[in-house]
């Protein structure tokens, strides 16, 4: 049995574990469409959808870690119990956003194979879910109901009172339900666009590899987390983040079938230039400058030496 001394040190080796292995997972696809300079073989219904989910999840994890009013609105709905956000949990959903939004721009920028615009339906979800996380941020404002009387948290039972109507915490959990339904829609496109060209080609798959194993260290976290209080109540009453986890490790290991077992990163016909990196084309450019300024410097000898010659 671990010893109860030691399992905050153990939450925070996981957590930050899981952390960098998150984080790291946003290089691999980043760093490919800077060297490919195109984005063909990665989805832009993914693309779109992945920004607004983590958008999202940056807003809960930072009302939940750094906002009093909300982490007591939590706890008033959770029997005083308080959330468990740590500081690793806000640095990666800042520092995926970030890369989120390069991607997104880099996506918009680079040519795109025939078929990987932006689907409807895709615009569609975008369109709606972001209609009711304005909206839910409009119903918040109007109904906020100024500070929250004190003495009712901690005690287990709570004035019901202070828990109706449309508070705060209400939008947090908007924010979060709607990276929870991304999460289960981002990656069908995905795996649907490797099915369609039966290639993994464009899409890294090693930021699914890293993925896989947060979301692992991630699920863990929280079961020590609920080991150290003595309760489930303060990691299961944030559904984004333990629901984030779940969700990875399935469509993880599905691209991870495609990659190694089922496609892999072959050549698509139809896409033609698209399916070679950049720096490959740059470096057969520059080769054939070389071959060319060699051919020149060997007429231009060979025609001194018959001018020579004929002297």
């Amino acid at each position: 049995m671990s010893s109860p001394s030691l399992l905050p040190l153990l939450s925070s080796f996981l957590g930050w574990s899981y952390f960098l292995l998150w984080s790291a997972s946003f290089w691999p696809q980043t760093l490919l469409l800077l060297k490919r300079r195109t984005s063909a073989g990665l989805s832009s219904d993914f693309v779109l959808l992945n920004t607004l989910g983590f958008f999202c999840y940056t807003l809960t994890t930072l009302a939940l870690f750094g906002n009093a009013r909300v982490r007591e609105e939590y706890a008033l709905r959770h029997g005083g119990q308080y959330p468990e956000q740590h500081t690793n949990d806000v640095a990666f959903a800042v520092h995926g956003l970030v890369l989120c939004v390069a991607q997104a721009i880099m996506a918009a920028i680079f040519p795109k194979a025939p078929g990987q615009n932006v689907a409807r339906w895709a615009w569609s979800v975008f369109g709606l879910l972001s209609t009711a996380l304005i909206l839910a941020g409009i119903v918040a404002t109007a109904s906020d109901q100024g500070d929250l009387p004190p003495g009712d948290i901690g005690d287990g039972n709570p004035d019901e009172a202070n828990l109706a109507g449309w508070r705060w915490i209400d939008f947090i959990w908007v924010c979060s339900s709607i990276k929870l339904i991304i999460t289960i829609l981002k990656w069908l496109p995905q795996i649907a666009l490797n099915y369609r060209r039966r290639s993994t080609r464009g899409f890294a798959v090693t930021n699914v590899i890293l993925d896989l194993g947060g979301g692992i260290l991630s699920l863990a976290q929280i079961a020590v987390d609920a080991r150290i209080l003595g309760s489930w109540r303060a990691v299961t009453g944030d559904p984004g983040k333990i629901g984030l986890s779940l969700l990875t490790l399935i469509f993880d290991v599905i691209i991870i079938w495609q990659h190694y077992v089922l496609y892999g990163p072959a050549i698509v016909q139809d896409e033609g230039a698209l399916n070679y990196d950049w720096s490959d084309e740059r470096r057969r450019e520059e080769q054939e400058r070389g071959l060319n300024a060699e051919a020149r410097r060997e007429v231009d000898v060979e025609d001194e030496r018959s001018a020579l010659l004929g002297n």
